[in-house]
């Protein structure tokens, strides 16, 4: 019962913060399709054009869309460990289950809820003016959000979670079986240059490395400076999130035009967005990981803070 129990909080908690964002995002589509404001290539010089037509409000709508559709992969990914953990055929899957849920569970709840707020202030600005009035709903969604990163401890505490334990179970076994499974799907993922993925092969694969560079380095430096090496957690949690996520969302792509499906070409080009944009970033994240202590942690980081 007391698994059962913890696995639908977990459950509640992975898709509160999802579904707070795929709420501000449609209202945030609904009005840029209807807000007229400003000239736009396409529309008559004597008429106002939406301002979806504008690219930097298409660029925050598919940024949108983008990280709700990883954190969502994430999240359903962990929710499938947690069943097969209950429910699987024999123990040996139930255990293997059992530890990839363990794994993904500080990930999709920390990232389902940063992206929940991200989200909710990127609708805020869509929104412009009218978004801090309270009947848009705009504001409600970013101060419904704003909570969800602090449940529990905050995402802090499940970065630490992630490093300080997840990383080390089973002598780092679990994460190198996760990251095995990544890194068959990258290797799916086509490289030619008239692809529709564009680079998103070349993206998840230096974020893949990285992301592996820096989960050895963590290993190592948990023995040596255990401080040092939590200084750059939530850094580490965010790669690891975004590298996953991303990977996912591939994936799904690949799988929907073996289908056939038509969501294909969406759902291809979500998946090479947030590579392209998203996990595009993970270098700069390895290097908050490597240095984050250099700053935060001693007596010259005291002084910082005086």
């Amino acid at each position: 019962m007391k698994a059962a129990r913890s696995a639908g909080w977990w459950a509640k908690r992975i898709a509160e913060g999802i579904g707070l964002a795929e709420h501000a995002y449609q209202d945030a589509l609904a009005y840029a399709q209807e807000r007229r404001q400003g000239s736009a290539a396409g529309v008559p010089n004597t008429e106002m054009a939406p301002i979806i037509m504008h690219p930097d409000v298409r660029r925050m709508l598919i940024d949108m869309k983008a990280k709700i559709a990883a954190a969502r992969a994430l999240g359903l990914t962990n929710a499938v460990a947690l069943d097969v953990a209950r429910h699987g055929r024999d123990e040996a899957t139930r255990k293997r289950a059992e530890a990839e849920a363990a794994l993904l569970t500080p990930l999709s709840k920390a990232y389902g809820s940063d992206i929940s707020v991200e989200v909710a202030s990127e609708a805020l600005q869509v929104h412009g003016g009218m978004g801090f009035i309270e009947e848009t709903g705009a504001a409600q969604h970013y101060r419904d959000a704003r909570i969800t990163p602090i449940y529990e401890g905050t995402n802090g505490i499940q970065a630490l979670d992630l490093v300080g334990r997840k990383l080390l179970m089973n002598e780092g076994e679990v994460v190198r079986t996760f990251l095995a499974g990544l890194q068959e799907i990258v290797a799916n993922v086509p490289t030619e240059a008239n692809s529709p993925f564009g680079t998103t092969a070349r993206c998840l694969g230096q974020g893949m490395a990285d992301l592996v560079e820096c989960s050895l380095w963590l290993g190592k430096k948990l023995a040596e400076n255990p401080s040092a090496a939590l200084a750059g957690a939530t850094s580490y949690a965010r790669m690891f999130s975004l590298v996953a996520g991303g990977t996912l969302l591939a994936r799904g792509a690949l799988s929907a035009i073996r289908k056939g499906d038509n969501a294909a070409e969406t759902q291809t080009l979500l998946a090479r967005h947030f590579a392209e944009t998203q996990v595009a970033s993970s270098s700069g994240l390895k290097h908050a990981v490597y240095h984050s202590a250099d700053t935060v942690l001693g007596e010259k980081a005291d002084a910082i803070l005086q």
